[in-house]
């Protein structure tokens, strides 16, 4: 089926028409949330969580933050925490990011369930083969996250997880046996996540591990189907407007890569919020509030991988297959508009993907690059 039929479907049959702003990430915050955003709750009770509202402050300015969901307390009851506790309204958090797990959420820890949706469009490109040939993607994933506060002083997440991709793209060639990709490939995955609670001091602690399989189901799971994720960093919050972060990542692909987590959060208002962080920038600005619901504009800068277990030609001759494990790389660069009433966050974003090139574990001589293109996301946490 053309790539753009499917693409229409997609987002024609989705309840995401309006999104909210990957990588299926989780819900967290770095310490004191200061710009036009929820206060930071008081972990007290963690069966009930009960927050206090404290507007936060800028030093040296003397400014009074900005609650972008209303004045005073407005404690908002969660269906879905047991005894329905009462939880401060969320500011946008971004699904699917690629530095994700707390630094790009910009609301207050949640404990509980939250329910992420996304999905997305790169249109075909050329690729650069002899052969010739395009490539397109259309991709959703889908996320169930619960949250629980520990006595001891820490937030352990579990975070189920499902992706599916459409690939358009490129047929089979002479020479190059493993150009015949499946038309789509399918993504399970399961995050656990502890982290120290912000309110308990300037430092803090992550860390993660996401197990995954990722596979075309033409074949029998091995092990190129299974990627082991992992990630561990601190952060220091310095003073109210800035955090500094540093750790490692490890992205378990084609190309098994350690990936620095670090850089500086800087909130130098109450309307500006700066990511200057690796594998992925950020920066975001708070619009303006109307009744119970606040908006917010970004640009994010990040760095992408995906790998799958794949059944492709075979250098044995026409219509023998083998398998492969084949990984894509790129580069993306989005601006956005995110919206949020404090149950629920929309997103939409779209820019430009760009470096992208692919690589397979085995038939080496079959790698190929894809033209920069345009890519487009929407989505919804709640």
């Amino acid at each position: 089926m053309n790539v753009y039929l499917l693409c229409a479907t997609a987002l024609a049959g989705s309840p995401l028409a309006p999104r909210d702003v990957d990588d299926v990430f989780r819900a967290t915050a770095p310490p004191v949330v200061v710009r036009g955003q929820s206060p930071a709750p008081v972990y007290n009770d963690p069966t009930g969580y009960q927050p206090v509202y404290q507007p936060p402050t800028y030093e040296g300015g003397g400014v009074t933050g900005m609650n972008p969901f209303g004045g005073g307390p407005q404690p908002i009851g969660d269906p879905f925490l047991p005894g329905g506790g009462a939880v401060p309204p969320a500011a946008f958090s971004v699904p699917g990011t690629e530095f994700p797990f707390g630094l790009y959420d910009f609301g207050p820890p949640r404990p509980g369930w939250q329910f992420d949706g996304t999905v997305g469009v790169i249109p075909t490109e050329s690729i650069d083969s002899p052969g010739g040939g395009s490539f397109g993607v259309i991709e959703y994933d889908v996320a169930a996250a619960y949250t629980s506060v520990n006595v001891a002083g820490g937030l352990f997440t579990v975070t189920q997880q499902f992706g599916q991709r459409f690939w358009d793209g490129p047929p089979g060639a002479a020479g190059r046996p493993s150009f015949g990709l499946p038309s789509k490939v399918f993504r399970f995955g399961w995050d656990f996540e502890y982290r120290t609670r912000p309110d308990l001091g300037p430092w803090g602690f992550v860390a993660g591990f996401n197990p995954s399989i990722n596979t075309d189901f033409d074949a029998h799971l091995k092990s190129d189907a299974y990627n082991w994720d992992g990630r561990a960093y601190l952060t220091y919050r310095s003073s109210q407007s800035l955090t500094l972060v540093g750790g490692v990542g490890y992205w378990d692909r084609v190309n098994d890569r350690f990936i620095p987590y670090a850089g500086a959060i800087w909130k130098p208002n109450n309307r500006f919020e700066i990511h200057a962080t690796v594998p992925e920038a950020r920066v975001s600005y708070f619009l303006s509030r109307g009744g119970s619901s606040a908006s917010w504009i970004y640009a994010r800068a990040a760095y992408h991988v995906e790998a799958y277990q794949v059944e492709t030609g075979s250098n044995a001759g026409i219509g023998t297959r083998m398998n492969d494990k084949f990984e894509v790389e790129d580069y993306r660069i989005l601006i956005g508009y995110a919206f949020s009433n404090g149950y629920v966050n929309m997103f939409v974003e779209g820019g430009w993907v760009l470096g992208r090139e692919t690589d397979f574990l085995r038939d080496t001589r079959s790698d190929f690059g894809i033209s920069d293109g345009f890519i487009g996301r929407a989505g919804i946490r709640f």
